[in-house]
């Protein structure tokens, strides 16, 4: 009977920590983290804020993301793009809209300004739990460890 009880107890137990274990993903600042990208990474041109409304018309994000970022004014196709959505899933959903909108832009720098069609295929799009960044820069390295910075 006692053997019972204490197997029936560590069962109980294991599933506890296998329940509070379940893959919660960071949450991360993400103006911070696109203000640090702005300030520390090199970029061909001058970078303005993005409005929300701007943001959310090109990439719409799923319900509950907050999304930031800053954009070149035209002569150089220069971003940064950060969000932190509900869940992962959710980031899922919009790095695959970021990825079509990285895309898009790079169809357009193909007709008008091939120069720049090298670095939109160089940028740094990724996901991070529910984090995704966009960041088409100068130096993808030096974007890459920042971020790095912020989501281990």
């Amino acid at each position: 009977m006692k053997k019972m009880l204490a197997a029936l107890l560590a069962a109980m137990m294991m599933l506890t920590l296998a329940a509070c274990g379940g893959g919660e993903s960071k949450t991360v600042d993400v103006q911070k983290l696109a203000d640090d990208l702005k300030d520390n990474v090199p970029f061909s041109a001058a970078l303005t804020a993005a409005s929300a409304d701007d943001l959310s018309y090109k990439l719409d994000p799923p319900e509950g993301t907050t999304i930031v970022g800053y954009q070149a004014d035209g002569s150089a196709y220069d971003m940064i793009i950060a969000a932190q959505c509900a869940s992962a899933d959710d980031a899922k959903t919009l790095y695959a809209n970021m990825q079509t909108y990285l895309n898009d832009l790079t169809r357009e720098a193909n007709l008008y300004q091939p120069e720049e069609e090298a670095r939109l295929a160089g940028a740094l799009l990724r996901q991070d739990g529910a984090v995704v960044t966009l960041c088409v820069s100068d130096d993808t390295d030096a974007a890459a460890a920042i971020v790095e910075g912020y989501v281990k």
